[in-house]
């Protein structure tokens, strides 16, 4: 299994796709931050996270889904595994741990280096605010990390990369903003009912100094997307 994975992570990163996308992640993670600096420090705790959060986790989520499950069906590698005796509930988690190192790849580098320019230009951002935007750079991964196991879920049950495109792109931004705007209308807090409104509870608890207990809910939202994705795959029939 490690070798499958780090053999996978070596085939990544040697896409020119990886590198381009890390630089303009980057770029504009300075450039925003460029921009923001004489603002006040709630405006530019707030841009941090917009940047940090869907305005760019979906281009890294959807390079993920596609490095990770497009390529796998297009080369086949599962099934040439699968052949070979490995556990199909290990190949379930082979994905997801590839998902994660792929998202803290970049976030890894992006948080980091915005909360060192932030230093650099003096930012009026105390420590502990530093300290929340690198925890909310965490939450991203692991909003990512669960989007992208719908998304698998959605593939193999429709058998279709296309719809596993779809889900994940709904999920982070479409089914975002629907349920922000029925929040808005109604008054109910729909929005927190899924993965995303659910971190941005428990993030803003624990900013309060208040318990997160939202992780327990997401935590549910990434073992039901386990757990179903391991029945679906331990039933499909897989072209050698």
């Amino acid at each position: 299994m490690n070798r499958l994975i780090k053999a996978d992570m070596r085939r990544i990163h040697r896409k020119k796709g990886f590198w381009i996308l890390m630089f303009f992640m980057v770029f504009f993670q300075f450039w925003d931050a460029f921009l923001i600096t004489d603002e006040s420090a709630e405006k530019i705790m707030s841009n941090a996270q917009k940047n940090l959060g869907i305005a760019h986790l979906l281009f890294i989520a959807v390079f993920a889904f596609l490095s990770v499950i497009a390529d796998d069906r297009k080369n086949g590698i599962s099934a040439a595994n699968v052949a070979m005796g490995l556990d199909r509930k290990k190949l379930i988690l082979v994905k997801l741990l590839e998902f994660t190192l792929l998202l803290a790849n970049f976030y890894v580098v992006m948080a980091p280096l915005r909360i060192l320019f932030y230093r650099w230009c003096s930012v009026p951002l105390s420590n502990r605010q530093l300290w929340l935007i690198a925890l909310y750079s965490a939450f991203a991964v692991i909003h990512g990390v669960i989007c992208l196991m719908i998304a698998m879920l959605a593939e193999l049950a429709a058998d279709s990369v296309a719809a596993g495109m779809i889900a994940l792109v709904s999920i982070i931004t479409l089914l975002t903003v629907i349920l922000k705007t029925m929040e808005a209308v109604y008054k109910v807090n729909f929005y927190g009912f899924i993965p995303g409104g659910l971190l941005d509870n428990a993030y803003a608890n624990i900013s309060v100094g208040r318990f997160p207990w939202q992780l327990i809910f997401v935590a549910v939202y990434g073992i039901v997307a386990f757990a179903a994705s391991y029945a679906l795959f331990g039933k499909k029939e897989l072209q050698l």
